[in-house]
């Protein structure tokens, strides 16, 4: 059998716009023709779309298309944040279960606010995003996004061994959920955005290292 044509991806921002308007006109379609998991399945997508945008603008992504974490300089930072809140479980930016993971792991360390001595990435990410209301928001966020994924994969992927009555219960509701969600999270991404983390990382780096050079003079 031929191999199935792969999808080609969005070239640029007018290209995001139109799919993003696109697949929102197909969720009010969907909702209005009660059409509930094809619903689920816009919002999951959008969910995930959120979180690696989400990802990037935290610098722990080069792009949103990136398929590794940090960079040559942020990578071993990055990694120390993980491994002290997470010691076990989904790390992959593939799965929107490590994308919620790594998100989580920089809100603790946020919240805790201890970032290691002389680390200027988690220096950096805990200036920046020193609001509590926010952080608590987000790891809250976070929690609800993982039960909305729990429901939504349990409708789509064993679907034929569930109840058809107490799917239809609340499937609706839980369509709706997730478009509530997604739009909390388009928020928080935004707020992050305005934060400009990367290029502070850059330029703090930058000073620590032109500090060192001169050290050793």
């Amino acid at each position: 059998m031929p191999k199935a044509s792969l999808i080609d991806p969005v070239q640029d921002r007018f290209e995001k716009r139109m799919a993003f308007d696109s697949h929102m006109k197909r969720y009010k379609q969907a909702m209005q023709a009660r059409c509930y998991l094809e619903a689920l399945m816009i919002g999951y997508a959008c969910l995930e779309d959120r979180l690696r945008y989400l990802l990037f603008y935290l610098g722990m992504l080069q792009s949103p298309a990136s398929g590794s974490i940090g960079n040559r300089r942020t990578t071993a930072s990055y990694k120390r944040i993980l491994d002290r809140y997470m010691q076990k479980g989904d790390r992959s930016i593939r799965h929107i279960a490590g994308k919620r993971n790594l998100t989580r792991c920089i809100f603790l360390l946020v919240a805790e606010n201890k970032p290691d001595q002389d680390d200027v990435v988690q220096t950096v990410l805990c200036a920046s995003l020193s609001d509590e209301g926010r952080v608590s928001e987000t790891l809250d966020l976070l929690k609800n996004i993982e039960a909305w994924c729990d429901y939504r994969n349990a409708a789509v992927h064993d679907l034929m061994n569930k109840s058809v009555v107490s799917l239809d219960a609340h499937i609706a509701e839980q369509a709706e959920l997730g478009y509530k969600l997604f739009r909390r999270l388009d928020n928080m991404v935004g707020w992050v955005d305005r934060k400009h983390i990367s290029r502070k990382i850059g330029i703090e780096i930058s000073k620590s290292r032109q500090k060192n050079k001169q050290g050793r003079r």
